[in-house]
């Protein structure tokens, strides 16, 4: 009797969990249905409800996901994404009624589809959101043929910015310089997904099916630098010179991956480490007050950032001498050798610091992130969130966030999908814990510059 109690209660529980989905998008021909074939036939123990969308009048995806048991559900002659469809919204009401058959649901968009409105469906149907959660978007790339659309193809572009989780596949197909090029590429429109890189689809499925992407406060517990924004540096060094302060410091090295690269340097106080204050003036330089380094005249330590090149086999420039400074580079030093000499004695930093670097921005889908001190208050970030997703509403695709607000003593979790905007109460903060508020857009054509504006407008004095 008490063991029938006991299954009984953990069979209510169970039913009363939301049921966690996956959606699954990339461009055709990128290996969806491969990847769903791998997930529906491997022994992972999950019961899976498919739903497919297939572009067209006759359906032929569902003859080819091979050897299951699930019940497929296919939607033919429309797409998903060109509304947030009754069909979508029907199916999964169905699936409701007999939850106590599966685990997950797997939504197969079409290779023509933008995600955005189907994550719609699940923030403005209050029904589904409280039956079903977001577990996250796995976006499958052809590693030999996105060349070919990234460019052109909004839905691609799209498909790249709303992921959580990137799978680079046919690596077969291309070079490792193609592929290395291709992820730089990928994580200037997207700073925020997880990459890997795959052949036939074969991953790992707990890298697919346990994302969490949507679960804002479990990825910061799983990597609390999440939501980090990038620098235009990568790697930050603090130095004493040698007593003779007036020898010049050579900054040498070899060639590397690029052309150029950026670096600036500042006087700072031994005694004091303010990485904070250190960072701001040095992002503040490098974004804006750029100068081409001449290999024989002395960079002006705090004035400029410099941009070096880095074309030859060796070469050496040359820094004011200064008695403590710090030096700030785009890319790391072992990537192009980079040292500094004094009186021919190379110097050792005292402290080091790598930063999650910028990546230039040749599409106009990029991210863009803030990390911002101090507490906002409510009325202010309201009417500007408010504005700035009416205005550019179209032109987000998603956006995470947590905040600091005016006499809440728990985190603030933002994050939405073009014009739907999701606000739930986190964890508490700790005494001991710096308010910092972390913030990432994802989108096309973003202001930085007028975004953070915006943000520290609203932040209380």
């Amino acid at each position: 009797m008490e063991k029938a109690q006991t299954e009984t209660a953990q069979a209510i529980h169970k039913k009363q969990q939301p049921i966690p989905v996956t959606i699954l998008t990339g461009f055709l021909g990128s290996g969806k249905t491969t990847l769903l074939n791998r997930i529906l036939n491997e022994k992972h123990g999950q019961r899976i409800a498919v739903i497919e969308n297939e572009f067209g009048e006759v359906g032929i995806d569902n003859d080819l996901v091979t050897n299951v048991e699930e019940e497929i559900f296919e939607m033919n002659n429309g797409c998903l994404c060109c509304t947030v469809r009754g069909d979508l919204i029907r199916i999964l009401g169905d699936l409701l009624e007999r939850r106590h058959t599966f685990d997950r649901v797997l939504i197969e968009t079409t290779g023509m589809a933008d995600p955005g409105p189907v994550v719609q469906t699940f923030f403005v149907d209050e029904k589904l959101s409280k039956e079903f959660f977001i577990d996250g978007i796995v976006t499958i790339v052809d590693s030999k043929h996105v060349v070919l659309h990234i460019d052109t193809s909004d839905e691609v572009k799209k498909q790249i910015a709303f992921a959580d989780v990137i799978l680079l596949n046919k690596t077969d197909l291309v070079f490792a310089k193609e592929l290395d090029m291709l992820e730089e590429r990928i994580r200037s429109m997207n700073g925020l997904s997880k990459i890997y890189r795959t052949e036939q689809s074969n991953i790992a499925l707990e890298k697919v099916l346990l994302i969490g992407g949507f679960d804002l406060e479990s990825a910061l517990k799983k990597d609390p630098q999440f939501l980090d924004i990038e620098y235009e540096f990568e790697w930050a060094g603090i130095y004493t010179t040698l007593p003779s302060i007036h020898q010049p410091i050579e900054i040498v090295g070899h060639n590397g991956p690029d052309d150029s690269i950026k670096i600036f340097t500042m006087d700072v106080q031994r005694e004091e480490t303010n990485w904070d204050d250190w960072t701001k003036h040095a992002q503040a330089k490098m974004q804006n007050q750029l100068k081409i380094a001449e290999p024989h005249i002395p960079m002006e330590c705090g004035k400029h950032a410099y941009v070096l090149d880095t074309r030859f086999e060796s070469f050496k420039y040359f820094a004011e001498p200064r008695p403590h400074f710090a030096i700030f580079t785009q890319h790391l030093p072992d990537e192009f050798g980079l040292k500094l000499v004094q009186n021919g004695k190379k110097l050792k930093p005292l402290q080091q610091k790598k930063f999650r670097g910028a990546h230039e921005h040749e599409s106009d889908v990029g991210s863009v992130g803030f990390e911002v001190k101090g507490t906002f208050l409510i009325s202010l970030l309201q009417f500007w969130l408010s504005e700035f997703i009416n205005q550019h509403g179209n032109q987000l695709y998603r956006y995470k966030g947590v905040l600091s607000i005016d006499s809440q003593p728990h985190k603030i979790i933002i994050q939405g999908v073009h014009m739907l905007m999701e606000v739930v109460q986190g964890e508490k903060w700790k005494e001991e814990e710096e308010k910092v508020s972390k913030i990432v857009f994802i989108g096309q054509n973003l202001d930085r510059y007028s975004i953070e504006n915006g943000l520290r407008q609203c932040l209380a004095q």
